[in-house]
């Protein structure tokens, strides 16, 4: 907001240097030619800086030779048509940089590119790719890559929405072949076939995977067979490496296939018989059945108002919150939503995301005791940090308590959320209690709240948190004003980190830290540190929150 034409280059780069931050975020800014030789000084002034987006900035072939995008080890240049020349000189100013993380969602590419796209992978030594909604790219595209690539350090790779169809899967199986640490691999939103998931699944056993997204794929029953297979070949492939005693880790992958309407009640049967669907599994499906057998679908819109939002313990499942997005998106009239133990999973949290870009009126939503991961919390912080409201409308409140794999999407998805926390819009509270958050995925957001100048009630109750997650709230309070109340109750934090809290002036400035449960029996507590816990139901969510977080 602060780069205007008549501002001198360097004194915008001067300015925006002072800010200790790793993150600069240009997204559909103006950007000219004045204003990237001020980035180009911003970046030689200041060089902390690691992640540059330039989403939507209307980038040309010029802009993009700039010794600014060597910097940077993170860059987002999605939203610019870059089809052609432009993506051949971006290939050609990112040549020995540091960008290892690379994001193209939306950038018109087409089969045409795949040997400027190759160039990037190899040359760059990426390990994050995304070129997301990319519909014209096609199988060509991944055909023509596939046959360009000799070798990559690809770890996660993201192809949502690039109109692959049917006999793809002998491309990205020939694909995947050149990337041997792939980890993550997002499909979703394309037309797979089920010979396309053999393909490409045979192939995948021998990759470290920790994460595959079929959703939305048009996948039919077919593929449990496929599924059945690759965990077997996983479980080999770790007997081999370690030993027997090591082969429980072999399952580590999750599939996704929620969203995938053709799959029966017999798809997730003829897992179960093989012992893939026990306790603790990996694959996951829309709840349109229950015991092999499928269940008639239900009337949600009408459940939803019968309920008054109260949709808790109903099953809903994704497939339901996607039925009931155009009503939640049109119905003013409900201002807290319960979906509590809904079987809903990263596809439900997506689903409700784009309701709360077009539905102001919703303050509380929670999501506790679901299958939710940093992949679907990513995309309801984002649509949070989107609401531009007044009047005591949008979002103030969002709960996320004991949704077990919350920490599991990944790095780049947490990271995301971490970002959009830094202008949550109009959150006032959020809740992540008992989601086995550790210290690392703590400071990572509260570091991301070092901007963030609406939030005042965190709560971080019943985790793995130690006394390095007091230090890292120590950090945090030093530059942010607006976060009054913490709770910490049963944590393992030790008296080293209530002295921690103690001495601090911006935590001494806090209106409470809730300490009940941690590991300082004796220690005497002054403000604002209480050996209390911070607690709250569903049913008085509203009224208890908005009380607490000084919503009104």
């Amino acid at each position: 907001q602060q780069i205007e034409e008549d501002q001198p280059a360097f004194e915008f780069a001067e300015a925006a240097a002072s800010i200790a931050e790793s993150e600069l975020d240009l997204s559909k800014a103006e950007v000219s030619r004045l204003h990237i030789m001020a980035l180009e000084l911003f970046v030689d002034l200041h060089r902390g800086l690691t992640k540059l987006r330039l989403s939507g900035c209307n980038l040309d072939s010029h802009h993009l030779i700039s010794r600014a995008l060597k910097k940077v080890s993170h860059l987002d240049v999605s939203g610019n048509h870059l089809s052609g020349q432009p993506l051949v000189n971006l290939s050609v100013a990112l040549v020995n940089g540091c960008v290892r993380h690379l994001v193209l969602t939306s950038c018109g590419l087409q089969r045409e590119d795949a040997k400027a796209l190759a160039n990037c992978m190899e040359l760059l030594r990426l390990e994050h790719l995304e070129i997301n909604d990319n519909k014209e790219a096609g199988n060509g595209l991944i055909e023509d890559l596939a046959s360009h690539l000799l070798g990559t350090d690809i770890c996660s790779l993201y192809l949502v929405n690039t109109g692959l169809t049917d006999g793809c899967g002998v491309h990205l199986a020939q694909l995947v072949e050149s990337m041997p640490k792939l980890s993550v691999l997002s499909l979703r939103q394309n037309k797979l076939s089920t010979q396309d998931a053999k393909n490409l699944l045979g192939k995948l056993a021998g990759n470290p995977m920790r994460e595959l997204l079929l959703n939305n794929s048009s996948l039919t029953d077919g593929v449990a067979t496929s599924i059945c297979d690759f965990f077997q070949e996983q479980t080999r492939a770790t007997i081999a490496q370690s030993g027997p005693g090591d082969a429980s880790d072999s399952t580590d992958c999750e599939i996704h296939l929620e969203g995938n309407k053709s799959l029966t009640g017999a798809c997730m049967q003829s897992m179960a018989d093989t012992g893939i669907l026990g306790e603790g599994s990996k694959v996951f499906f829309d709840t349109h059945f229950v015991s092999g057998h499928a269940i008639q679908e239900r009337d949600w819109p009408a459940e939803f108002h019968a309920s008054n939002g109260k949709m808790a313990g109903k099953s809903l499942g994704d497939a339901g919150m996607k039925q009931l997005v155009p009503t939640l998106e049109e119905d003013t009239n409900v201002e807290r939503i319960d979906l509590g133990s809904s079987s809903l999973s990263n596809a439900g949290a997506t689903s409700f995301a784009t309701v709360l870009r077009k539905n102001t009126s919703l303050k509380v939503a929670s999501f506790a005791r679901n299958q939710v991961s940093t992949l679907g919390l990513a995309d309801l912080l984002a649509a949070s940090a989107s609401q531009r409201v007044e009047n005591d409308a949008g979002l103030r409140a969002l709960v996320l308590s004991r949704n077990k794999p919350l920490w599991h999407g990944g790095n780049s998805a947490l990271r995301e959320a971490c970002w959009s926390l830094a202008g949550c819009g109009v959150l006032r509270c959020l809740i992540l209690s008992e989601t086995g958050m550790t210290d690392a995925t703590a400071d990572m957001l509260l570091r991301g709240l070092k901007r963030n100048t609406t939030l005042a009630l965190l709560v971080l109750a019943m985790n793995h948190l130690t006394d390095t997650t007091a230090t890292s709230l120590v950090n945090l309070k030093a530059t942010n004003s607006t976060l009054l109340e913490v709770s910490l109750s049963a944590n393992e934090i030790t008296g080293a980190g209530v002295d921690a809290l103690l001495e601090s002036p911006g935590v001494r400035r806090m209106l409470n830290v809730w300490m009940k449960g941690n590991k300082f029996s004796g220690r005497l507590l002054a403000h604002p540190l209480r050996n209390a816990a911070y607690l709250y139901t569903p049913d008085s969510l509203l009224h208890d929150v908005t009380d607490q977080a000084g919503l009104t």
